[in-house]
Order: C-alpha cells, then structure tokens, then sequence
C-alpha cells in the first residue's frame, strides 16, 4: 500500500531527492527505496499494512530473520 510521510524537522533523502522540514511525500504501492537522513530526521510516517525493511542489496531477503 502507498507509504505517506510528513518531515517534522531534519531531512530525509533517497535516490528521488531531499525531503525537508515541512515537506510531505508519498510513495505508491510496492515502491523499493533507501531513505537516510545524513543529518538527523524527525518524521511521521503512515502505513497501510506493516513495512518490509529489507537488506542492502534489495533481494528481498529479510533483515530481521523473519518470513
């Protein structure tokens, strides 16, 4: 389901560009992105069903062990 953030302070960035404070962003349904916040990020993020984090190399494995 779609990924909906609001930055509450700091920045966060990934391969699309820089968030900033203030600034809200979506991503639609099955969207694969590193977000990281070189500098520190306060943000709120909604999700519509649990998020995957997954390992560096996007394979879809499961960083946590889990299924």
């Amino acid at each position: 389901e779609i990924e909906q953030t609001y930055v509450l302070s700091g920045s966060i960035v990934d391969d699309e560009g820089e968030v900033r404070e203030g600034d809200y962003v979506w991503r639609p349904k099955g969207n694969r992105h590193l977000a990281r916040s070189p500098n520190g990020a306060l943000v709120l993020s909604f999700f519509l069903k649990p998020n995957k984090f997954l390992d560096k190399d996007t394979s879809g494995g499961d960083t946590k062990g889990g299924t």
